[in-house]
């Protein structure tokens, strides 16, 4: 995901993310032509999770959903 960012934000030539703090915008990994636009890492407040858990093998029923995953609103 990280990657489509940052190929979207060079074809847009501008900073395109999905994610802000009440700072501005926040990449999902540190984007090199846009230094002062920090990554979720550094974010204080929590800890980066991924959405989901597996365990190697991509089959639907591999994937559980952990507690990330709980706190998304698909509304």
């Amino acid at each position: 995901m990280a990657k489509i960012e940052h190929d979207l934000t060079e074809a847009k030539g501008k900073p395109t993310t999905v994610l802000k703090n009440s700072k501005g915008l926040v990449f999902l990994k540190r984007n090199p032509n846009y230094p002062d636009i920090p990554e979720l890492s550094e974010v204080e407040g929590r800890e980066v999770l991924p959405l989901v858990e597996c365990n190697g093998f991509c089959g639907i029923e591999d994937i559980k959903p952990n507690e990330t995953l709980k706190e998304l609103n698909f509304d």
